[in-house]
């Protein structure tokens, strides 16, 4: 790969815009269930527009950085713990791989979203927090299950339409950086 051409003003400049919208996204316009450790946010858009942007490894680079600089802004009372950072790399990697250069149909909206949701939400987090909180997995997992159950439709539907007007109002979601 090379470096210089990946690395472009133009590249750098839509990343740092996304990765403050991830910031804005996930600290601001966040929900955190009552006694609960599952956020529900708007985060995922800031992440698929960064894979259909930046493509897999630029998303997944943007995600690491707005989960860092989120953490030193404001990490919600939490410590900084690496396992959920690589969260946010694999949500880069899986929004890249689905929506890169690709059509935006519902059906690969509805798979990234599905994907992200299995793996990550629902696959990687809960064993974290698990370890992280000292609580069992099972109690973590069927914590998180029914959110992230209703999630994967509601993102779905979100982020399709979200994505159909970017499509339309800027070309470079259409065809990558």
């Amino acid at each position: 790969m090379n470096l210089k051409a990946f690395f472009t003003v133009r590249r750098l400049t839509y990343a740092a815009l996304l990765v403050a919208l991830d910031i804005v996204f996930t600290r601001v316009f966040s929900f955190m269930f009552p006694g609960s450790i599952d956020r529900l946010s708007l985060q995922f858009l800031a992440h698929a527009a960064e894979g259909m942007l930046l493509g897999p490894v630029g998303a997944a680079l943007a995600a690491v950085a707005g989960d860092l600089i989120g953490t030193l802004i404001n990490s919600g009372g939490m410590s900084f713990y690496l396992p959920l950072t690589v969260s946010a790399l694999m949500r880069g990697v899986l929004y890249g791989l689905f929506l890169y250069k690709k059509p935006a149909s519902f059906v690969r909206v509805l798979l990234a979203c599905a994907a992200v949701t299995l793996i990550v939400d629902l696959g990687w987090n809960p064993i974290f927090l698990a370890k992280l909180y000292g609580q069992p997995y099972g109690a973590v997992f069927l914590a998180k299950l029914p959110v992230r159950l209703v999630w994967i439709p509601v993102s779905s539907v979100v982020l399709y339409f979200v994505t159909k007007a970017l499509f339309r109002a800027v070309p470079a979601f259409r065809d990558g950086l």
